[in-house]
């Protein structure tokens, strides 16, 4: 009884023992690095991130299971209950399929957007009269008294000598319409409902309802890198789950990343 006592002691505490798991996360098919990929340690709650080169590092208990994802990946499970370690630090490579999704539809926008700005770079502008006359005129050495008439008369048409053509203008607003959609673009990579999702495990009405929670501001996500917002999106929803609405912004305004508040002007009558 004894021996099976301390067996069992033994056999228990050698279950509970904690593993320092490094390794690196490959591409199955390429063999290269899947970078920002999310391990979490479904029991325990912990997690990281893999970095450029798809390495990463964290600590399961034999009876802790990974959760592996990333963007265009399928989400991977892993134990080290098989793995049969002889030590504390057990190394490994995990490999990833990636995810093919199927696209319902063309998106139609993008191609209007284009068919607009090659309208718009292949639009012929309708010469300005009033300037060509005003070089001829030029070049025949007008004098001082007729050049301010044309230009005053120019003036008068609708006509600004030196100004921007409509073709400038258009593209200007094409510049800034491109600047707005690249911004766009870089927001949604790093702050989506399928990212959050993977980090909360919320779902459906109650992913929407965290969503609207979170409200980040669209400068704060663009200054804050990756990894950070991870974390701050994982400490935000734990003291979510707690009922603490109010540490949101306390977790916010602690990373060097948040919104500064402007100074308020004191005004003495």
């Amino acid at each position: 009884m004894i021996l099976i006592l301390i067996w069992q002691m033994s056999f228990a505490q050698f279950w509970q023992r904690v593993y320092y798991v490094s390794g690196q996360i490959l591409d199955k098919d390429t063999k290269k690095p899947v970078p920002y990929a999310l391990i979490v340690n479904i029991k325990k709650g912990n997690s990281t991130q893999s970095d450029t080169a798809g390495r990463f590092l964290i600590t399961m208990t034999k009876k802790d299971s990974l959760r592996i994802s990333c963007l265009g990946y399928k989400p991977v499970y892993w134990t080290i209950a098989d793995k049969h370690p002889q030590s504390r630090h057990f190394n490994t490579v995990i490999y990833m399929n990636r995810r093919y999704y199927r696209l319902p539809a063309v998106d139609v926008f993008a191609v209007r957007w284009k068919t607009f700005v090659y309208q718009i770079a292949h639009t012929k502008v309708e010469k300005d009269k009033t300037q060509e006359q005003l070089k001829v005129w030029v070049d025949k050495a007008i004098s001082k008294e007729d050049l301010q008439a044309l230009t005053i008369a120019s003036r008068g048409v609708g006509f600004v000598i030196g100004g921007k053509t409509k073709y400038e203008k258009e593209l200007a607003k094409i510049k800034k319409m491109e600047k707005y959609s690249e911004m766009e673009k870089r927001i949604e990579e790093k702050f989506n409902p399928q990212l959050v999702s993977t980090i909360t495990g919320l779902k459906g009405k109650e992913l929407e309802k965290f969503m609207d929670f979170l409200n980040f501001d669209r400068d704060f996500i663009l200054r804050t890198p990756q990894y950070d917002l991870v974390i701050i999106i994982k400490q935000i929803y734990d003291e979510y789950k707690k009922g603490n609405l109010d540490k949101r912004e306390e977790i916010i305004n602690k990373t060097p990343f948040a919104p500064k508040k402007k100074a308020k002007t004191k005004i003495n009558f």
